[in-house]
């Protein structure tokens, strides 16, 4: 009798979320469109050789250390996923209004951008020792939040700016400790379209090492890996084990 071939090629979703003090995941994110999600399991081992033979066989060998891998592959820009790649804080920008006005520079020159310090900038309006200064005497990049001067005639002392400023989303590279998620695949294997969950229940990611802000490409991606650590919130001979588990749903 043919053995049934069961071939796999997984497609499907990435969630990640954070856990709480039991080892539970708090609510998982989608990390959006993720070509690649790779474990990578790594044993270290012990080998005993005889003495007795002559021919040094080694008959004994004992696993003294248990890890594993992971990278993905993401794709889109979202903000819980900008922040595993930068090591990042995220917080949102609401819409407002710069009031007291803030110094744009200390001498206004032509050929350079003065940087603002809000994007989605509107209503400008720039001061010099003597009062407002002319609109006609400089343009603004609003999206971007800067200022460049077109003519600089009669504009003296610090120059500064009162405007307001629409909704963004910043991201501040380096100002979170390594995260601890928990990371699920509501995948989908191609070859016959049966479901797969596959839960990894403790895992840091590093920073990605790559960001490609700009590139040739039509589009970017950059890799995130880290660790798959072992969960001792979890019993090694129960039935999610420590590190992580993959459960195969038949159609």
């Amino acid at each position: 009798m043919a053995t049934e071939r069961k071939y796999f090629s997984f497609r499907g979703r990435v969630f990640a979320g954070p856990r709480d003090a039991q080892g539970n995941p708090l609510g998982l994110t989608f990390m959006g469109n993720v070509p690649s999600l790779q474990v990578k399991m790594n044993v270290e081992t012990d080998e005993h050789t005889e003495s007795m033979s002559g021919l040094d066989l080694v008959d004994d060998m004992q696993i003294t250390k248990r890890a594993a891998e992971i990278s993905v592959d993401a794709e889109e820009l979202l903000k819980d996923v900008l922040g595993y790649a930068l090591n990042a804080s995220v917080t949102e920008v609401t819409p407002g209004n710069v009031s007291t006005p803030e110094t744009l520079c200390v001498n206004a020159e032509t050929g350079k951008i003065f940087l603002l310090s809000k994007q989605n900038v509107s209503s400008v309006v720039l001061s010099d020792s003597s009062g407002d200064v002319d609109g006609e005497k400089y343009t603004v990049n609003g999206p971007h939040g800067s200022v460049e001067f077109l003519d600089v005639s009669g504009i003296t002392g610090p120059v500064t700016a009162k405007y307001s400023y629409g909704a963004a989303r910043r991201v501040v590279m380096f100002k979170s400790v390594l995260p601890e998620i928990w990371v699920r695949l509501n995948g989908i294997n191609k070859t016959d379209m049966s479901k797969v969950v596959v839960d990894l229940y403790r895992v840091r990611l590093n920073p990605a090492e790559t960001l490609d802000f700009i590139n040739s490409g039509a589009r970017s991606k950059f890799t995130l890996s880290g660790a798959v650590l072992a969960d001792m919130t979890k019993p090694a001979d129960g039935e999610l084990g420590q590190f992580g588990r993959m459960i195969l749903l038949d159609m």
